[in-house]
């Protein structure tokens, strides 16, 4: 009879989660920043639209950041003299091949409406670094230059990288020369974004899941493996069949901390005496709080140890377990399909003391294991 609870909970787990196991990404994520240079009036905002868009059809995502993709697709336009001119070369410059000293002074400071540059030379010319994690690009250079040139015959260069951010090495360079934005250059656009998508390892699209961990609001449901110990003042058992379930959703308030609330169902079996059938069973709802410290080393795993508080209701109404309960845990998650695969040791103990409608009271020392998933919600 103590198996029945554990395999209605196993049958549950697996219908529900199977089909998500099996699921993996079907593209890579990709960050289209602004284009750097300059050309025509319009011509950064056309490109970077079209670059986007094209990643889109090719069955990828676009990202809002460097931080939270794989590559990123970085674009510069310049007047076409009939020469690759050594600025344009340098569209990507090496995220570690720049002149920020490790603890400039005074601090670099970027927001919405600022930006700070370091400048160095490379093979005689001066190039740009865009302090902001997102950017690495040159500038956008002076735009008055433009008007030395005759605009009706002038010719623009677009160059387009493709950075792996991980190794932050060029994977793809291509460029295209015109006159002015028609259909034919967005064609072109197209089969350079194509080309270049096409040079992305398939097992990296499919192993990515670093974004899974940036987001606002979590929900995870677990199995419960739940060991109890209890205690009275004639004897001591042990139970090491209680199971149960749970559902808790976390707020990811701040990058290094979280709040956590849920409910979960489980197994008391407490046994006060040598005496056979001197024994009591129960359900027990629990309704935690938690406060979590938030680790996310490398970029597959979530560590969230915790502390908390929770409430304890009986649902069978054979025992009154002690109104509140403290506990300490620690949650390891790590990237499975669409969110991530959770480990939860947890260990709890009663502020009171439990009593039996026999009027006798017992302590209470609760360990458990949750193994279940975890879905994000809300990208940062």
């Amino acid at each position: 009879m103590r198996e029945t609870p554990f395999f209605i909970f196993a049958m549950l787990f697996l219908m529900v989660f199977s089909p998500l196991f099996s699921q993996t990404k079907a593209g890579a994520r990709i960050y289209v920043p602004p284009v750097a240079g300059y050309g025509m009036p319009e011509d950064n905002e056309f490109f970077q639209q079209q670059v986007s868009y094209e990643v889109v059809l090719q069955y990828h995502e676009t990202a809002k950041s460097k931080r939270t993709s794989q590559f990123t697709l970085k674009g510069l336009i310049e007047p076409y003299t009939g020469e690759v001119s050594a600025a344009a070369k340098a569209v990507h410059v090496p995220d570690n091949t720049h002149p920020v000293p490790p603890r400039p002074t005074p601090r670099v400071r970027n927001n919405s409406d600022r930006r700070e540059f370091f400048s160095w030379e490379v093979d005689g010319s001066i190039l740009f670094y865009d302090t902001s994690d997102d950017v690495n690009l040159l500038p956008p250079a002076d735009t008055s230059d433009i008007d030395k040139f005759n605009t009706e015959d002038l010719e623009f260069i677009f160059y387009l990288a493709l950075v792996n951010n991980a190794t932050d090495q060029a994977i793809g360079e291509q460029y295209i020369i015109y006159k002015a934005i028609d259909h034919s250059v967005s064609e072109m656009v197209s089969v350079m974004v194509r080309n270049m998508l096409s040079s992305i390892p398939l097992n990296m699209t499919r192993s990515f899941s670093k974004d899974s961990r940036d987001k606002w609001l979590f929900l995870d449901v677990n199995l419960l493996w739940a060991p109890r110990l209890y205690t009275n003042k004639d004897y001591q058992s042990i139970s090491w069949l209680n199971f149960g379930a749970s559902v808790a959703a976390e707020f990811h308030f701040m990058n290094f901390m979280s709040l956590g609330a849920g409910v979960q169902i489980s197994q008391d079996w407490i046994v006060v005496s040598e005496k056979k059938g001197d024994e009591y069973q129960d359900l027990i709802l629990e309704v935690p709080f938690s406060l979590r410290f938030v680790l996310k080393p490398g970029n597959n795993y979530l560590i969230e140890p915790y502390m908390g508080i929770s409430g304890n209701f009986s649902v069978i109404g054979n025992t009154k377990p002690s109104a509140f309960s403290w506990f300490l845990g620690c949650q390891i998650g790590f990237d499975m399909g669409p969110g991530m695969f959770i480990i939860d040791p947890r260990f709890a103990m009663d502020f009171f003391e439990s009593s039996l409608p026999t009027s006798l009271e017992y302590r209470r020392y609760l360990m458990q294991i949750g193994i279940g998933y975890k879905f994000g919600f809300i990208s940062k």
